[in-house]
């Protein structure tokens, strides 16, 4: 069997590969180096990265750091590190009153996040987080635009003191079916747009439906506004299953934009529920809906409840 041949500077680049891995300063001989290499570790340890509001972080050097805990310093708005947040990090706890722009922008591996304290999400928080499942912000009042848009695998949005969603919040957030937010008052545009597994929503205090709000969201078949007062532009186009708006608790007639209802079953296609559908209006403005702009073209969907 022939030998190879290794030169020094090989094994000099070895060595230093060898130290950096281990945070040795030590020479090594060539005898020494399968023990040095055997002993490096690899992704199974765990150690807690301390990170602070004003994006400092510390950790003990030779350690993987996925998965961890990433416990978040300070009562100020939380604005981090990019190597610290984005590179590691599966769980995100902390007592920051809001978290910024960017934060945690395309992050990889974080799958959870808690900031009971927190009561801003800023534009881009958590965008694009496509590993985040579960998320904790029991005390947000509003999540900002693209907040956490291509969050692709949360499963249920559940805020309850949030009043404001801002443009393309949770655009194309494709598991999402619960949303939970008994007191929003303002779903942007294209807030919950291309949602495409949500099936139902209920948003009790909402005043306002921004422009393509839920635009594509294919699933979407029952939607209870209690308060809304308008209704803008192509806010359900293409929701090719919507077969009930029940609007039976509002006090006037909303104002409705155009093409809202375009490509649904409330708007005449029935292609895939083989029916149409219907908004659901009080008795005591039942006339008032059939000749209202925009609503008078659906009259034949109007329904009276008392």
């Amino acid at each position: 069997m022939a030998l190879g041949y290794l030169d020094n500077s090989k094994l000099y680049a070895i060595a230093s590969a060898i130290r950096a891995k281990t945070s040795k300063s030590a020479t090594m001989t060539v005898d020494e180096m399968p023990d040095e290499i055997g002993s490096i570790t690899a992704g199974a340890v765990v150690e807690p990265l301390n990170v602070t509001e004003n994006g400092t972080y510390s950790a003990s050097s030779g350690y993987a750091y996925n998965p961890v805990t990433v416990s978040v310093s300070g009562g100020g708005g939380l604005s981090v590190d990019d190597v610290a947040m984005r590179t590691y990090g599966s769980e995100l706890n902390g007592n920051a009153s809001y978290i910024a722009p960017y934060a945690f922008y395309q992050n990889k591996t974080v799958t959870s996040v808690s900031f009971p304290s927190a009561s801003f999400i800023s534009n881009y928080a958590f965008a694009s987080c496509q590993s985040l499942e579960d998320v904790s912000l029991q005390n947000v009042g509003e999540i900002g635009n693209y907040a956490l848009a291509n969050c692709v695998k949360i499963y249920a949005a559940d805020f309850p003191e949030v009043k404001s969603v801002r443009q393309n919040a949770f655009r194309a957030c494709t598991l999402l079916r619960s949303v939970t937010m008994p007191k929003v008052e303002t779903v942007d545009q294209a807030a919950f747009m291309s949602c495409t597994n949500l099936r139902s929503v209920s948003f009790p205090n909402a005043t306002t439906i921004g422009s393509s709000a839920f635009q594509s969201c294919y699933s979407l078949s029952a939607v209870t506004l209690g308060s809304v007062e308008t209704i803008w532009n192509s806010a359900f186009y293409l929701c090719s299953r919507l077969t009930s708006l029940n609007l039976a608790s509002v006090s006037s007639v909303p104002a409705l934009k155009a093409s809202v209802f375009n490509a649904t079953p409330i708007g005449g296609s029935s292609i895939y529920t083989g029916g149409y559908g219907s908004v659901f209006v009080p008795s005591s403005l039942y006339s008032s809906f059939l000749t209202a702009m925009n609503w008078s073209s659906i009259a034949s969907r109007i329904v009276s409840v008392s």
